[in-house]
């Protein structure tokens, strides 16, 4: 009976691993954990296939001592020294300028390390792929490069923020055809030759049934299950601990009352009760209320 539930999970998983794009961050994480669909992707952006990515990394965890830390789903390297990150976003509140402000500020932390001049700070790309138009001004591309007001001069510190609408479809143009190809499903139907390929190695139906991503969504489900329920029990301790420490803090505030009432009518006044039960007189007043 458990592995027959188990199977049908599994075959839920198949068909929702079928049905996956680089729209759903599971599969655009496997997807860009191999590196030249991380540069392919980049090579159309930038209509430049001679682009080339050093390395890359996903789902990178930059942390701030001083503040809010982020998770970015791609951040690449390029030659020469070129950063660039990648948010593909199903919603226009996760894409909001201020992230991409916040994104680019908090690589330019990580990349610059001490002692270097701020001359050597490499530029940054950051590049949000949205599942819309974001400004509404029927474009397939925004970018926003730093500029002087109000005459466009550009600033020239090598920041630049760039929205990539993904309903911007057509098969005339690299970019176009990259849209489709990040809204798309069935491998047969990928334009770019290394993301096809990538799609077939991770969605191909092997002997046993499954693909290589359901495998791999089997597994990040059962971690995610156990995750929760570390979680859980950590919660469960929490409340026990706060729960122990509120009854600590009756049972002493009871023990004090009482001591406070049998000092008081031995004749001790209100502020030597204070400081043999370290509260305040106003507190001693309250219990002999």
């Amino acid at each position: 009976m458990q592995n027959s539930v188990g199977k049908r999970w599994s075959d839920v998983h198949e068909d929702l691993v079928q049905n996956m794009t680089l729209m759903d961050d599971k599969f655009m994480h496997e997807v860009f954990n191999d590196r030249k669909c991380v540069e392919a992707v980049l090579q159309e952006i930038f209509h430049d296939s001679c682009l080339k990515i050093t390395d890359s990394w996903t789902q990178e965890q930059l942390d701030n001592f001083f503040g809010k830390g982020t998770k970015m789903d791609v951040l690449a390297q390029g030659m020469p020294l070129i950063f660039y990150n990648i948010e593909p976003q199903e919603n226009f509140y996760d894409s909001r300028p201020e992230r991409a402000r916040y994104y680019g500020s908090i690589i330019d932390t990580k990349i610059l390390e001490s002692g270097n001049s701020y001359a050597r700070l490499p530029p940054v790309y950051v590049i949000f792929i949205t599942d819309g138009d974001m400004f509404g001004e029927g474009k397939p591309i925004y970018i926003f490069p730093r500029t002087q007001y109000p005459n466009g001069r550009l600033f020239g510190d090598g920041s630049y923020i760039m929205y990539l609408n993904c309903r911007m479809q057509d098969d005339k143009t690299r970019l176009g055809r990259l849209m489709h190809d990040f809204t798309t499903a069935d491998p047969e139907q990928i334009y770019n030759p290394v993301l096809r390929k990538r799609f077939f190695e991770l969605k191909f139906i092997g002997k046993d049934g499954k693909s290589p991503m359901c495998k791999k969504l089997d597994k990040l489900i059962k971690e995610e299950r156990l995750e929760e329920r570390e979680i859980a029990k950590l919660e469960e301790r929490e409340i026990a601990r706060k729960e122990s420490e509120k009854q600590i803090r009756e049972a002493t505030e009871a023990n004090n009352r009482e001591i406070a009432r049998s000092l008081h009518a031995d004749g001790i006044d209100d502020e030597r009760i204070a400081r043999y039960t370290k509260t305040s007189v106003e507190q001693v007043k309250i219990w002999l209320e």
